[in-house]
């Protein structure tokens, strides 16, 4: 049976309000989820319908002109809306610390409604490079300096990762390969928790157009190497974003550099990678941050795939 999810975590993972999501369905028929006990369910295609419609609604198109496009149409739109049209930008008044500033006293109150509200509007007006750079990143790391500082709790910091998981991983299912690109698989080792990072990576490689393999975190070496074997890569990302990696990921990124074909480029993104980066071999680049990681996917645009394709 497919997968359906309640209207609450539809929102969640599109960036869309409750009151906005009840709106279209009500004047538009944007979708028809299924009805049961629970209330309404939407199954996946539901979910990525609501993402296509945000994402053309934040292009400035309103919701009147696109909610009866077809999937092709509106692929289309989305597709020519990325290449040529710029987003809209945010209020003059609104910095990219005062938006920040606005989620974090949200979330210091468990106002879960309010942070999905501001940085889905955040996502809707800016590009998903835009909010990556601007927003996900450094909110990311502002949560951890003030949970470092005791200002934050631990529930803080899990209700964030999970808002602007559920954002970016909408924005990554958005994006459309283009076959003759490079592949990527991107994942972080076993022992190593924090994705956020490997995630956004994902992002701004799809946007580009880069056919990427998202695994999600704490993958053991021999499935990351199963993975690579099977989707023919020519990039392996691993995100170590803790600054000491215990020895189990340690462990991984090794076996896993002594393990990958020679033709897959390795690069270890994050601050807990630049020990490691050191002792590997000359094919391992290390990522230092997000605008090196721009730089690399230039280096490699050009590059011809190497996947077999059907």
């Amino acid at each position: 049976m497919a997968k359906q999810y309640p209207i609450r975590v539809v929102s969640r993972m599109t960036g869309v309000s409750l009151d906005t999501i009840r709106a279209w369905e009500r004047r538009y028929k944007v979708v028809k989820p299924d009805r049961s006990a629970r209330g309404r369910l939407y199954d996946e295609a539901d979910v990525q319908r609501f993402m296509q419609l945000r994402f053309a609604v934040g292009k400035g198109y309103s919701i009147s002109e696109v909610a009866a496009l077809p999937e092709e149409e509106l692929n289309a739109l989305i597709s020519a809306a990325r290449q040529d049209v710029p987003m809209a930008s945010p209020p003059r008044d609104s910095t990219p610390q005062s938006r920040i500033d606005a989620v974090l006293a949200a979330v210091e109150t468990f106002d879960s409604a309010r942070v999905n509200e501001e940085l889905g509007r955040l996502a809707a007006l800016l590009s998903p490079v835009d909010f990556v750079h601007q927003v996900a990143l450094p909110l990311m790391r502002e949560t951890g300096d003030r949970w470092h500082a005791g200002t934050l709790q631990t529930a803080h910091e899990h209700m964030v990762t999970e808002i602007v998981r559920d954002l970016l991983g909408a924005m990554a299912r958005l994006n459309r390969p283009a076959d003759a690109l490079p592949g990527i698989v991107a994942t972080t080792p076993a022992g190593e928790l924090h994705d956020l990072a490997a995630l956004a990576a994902t992002v701004l490689a799809g946007v580009r157009g880069f056919p990427v393999a998202y695994l999600g975190p704490n993958l053991p070496a021999e499935q990351i190497l199963f993975a690579v074997r099977k989707f023919e890569p020519q990039v392996l990302l691993l995100g170590l974003t803790t600054p000491e990696p215990v020895s189990l990921a340690v462990e991984t990124v090794r076996a896993v550099a002594a393990g990958l074909p020679p033709d897959v480029e390795l690069w270890l993104g994050g601050v807990g990678a630049q020990t490691l980066a050191c002792g590997q071999p000359s094919s391992v680049t290390y990522i230092g941050d997000l605008n090196a990681l721009e730089r690399n996917l230039s280096r490699i645009q050009h590059l011809p795939s190497t996947r077999n394709l059907p």
